[in-house]
């Protein structure tokens, strides 16, 4: 018996089969544009901090504070503002 193989594309931004498992892809985007990573390569990540806050369609920037990266479980935790969506972190645009 013949075992098909699924076919995906990155463009559409969903999971990879290889090796006997899926690995889930996951695209940030970010003002420099965006890039797509695995779990386990965001965990490798170095932590990161810094002041940061959201920017509304009108362009100012709202909610400034300190924050502190990790792995993106925690992050999830830690800030309601990120929505995991279609395979995407995204802060949403807010008035």
């Amino acid at each position: 018996m013949h075992k098909r193989q699924p076919v995906f594309s990155d463009e559409l931004n969903i999971p990879r089969y290889s090796n006997g498992k899926w690995t889930v892809v996951l695209t940030l985007v970010g003002p420099s544009g965006e890039k797509n990573l695995t779990l386990d390569e965001l965990r490798k990540l170095p932590q990161a901090e810094g002041t940061g806050g959201y920017k509304t369609k009108f362009g100012s920037i709202k909610d400034i504070r300190y924050l502190q990266g990790g792995p993106p479980e925690s992050v999830l935790e830690k800030n309601p503002l990120v929505v995991y969506e279609d395979g995407r972190f995204k802060i949403p645009e807010m008035e």
